[in-house]
């Protein structure tokens, strides 16, 4: 039997407590004890939208990279657990419009 990720949009990074000033569309992994708005949602993956927080509760299989850690991990059904670094190299940009992955050398 193999392992196949669910892959979902990554995340800033693990807090138990809101930010103050969070932007549009930032989002985070809630790690116990989640408190203020977080409170209750341990586990879950916390989202902005610009006036309060929305929340999903993971599945087994998301897997997802916290960007502030550089590391991926992946929803066991109880606890968010790290599966390791990206590939070597990877910045998040490539392949997309205007970023050709080279130097220009």
């Amino acid at each position: 039997m193999s392992f196949t990720p669910t892959w979902k949009n990554a995340v800033i990074s693990r807090l138990s407590t809101p930010p103050g000033s969070p932007s549009t569309g930032d989002r985070y992994i809630i790690i116990p004890t989640g408190s203020g708005a977080w409170s209750g949602q341990d586990g879950d993956v916390a989202e902005w939208n610009g006036s309060s927080w929305t929340f999903e509760t993971p599945f087994v299989g998301w897997a997802i990279l916290v960007t502030t850690e550089n590391l991926l991990y992946t929803w066991n059904g109880s606890e968010w657990v790290s599966i390791g670094n990206p590939v070597s190299g990877y910045s998040g940009t490539s392949g997309t419009s205007g970023s050709s992955g080279t130097s220009g050398t």
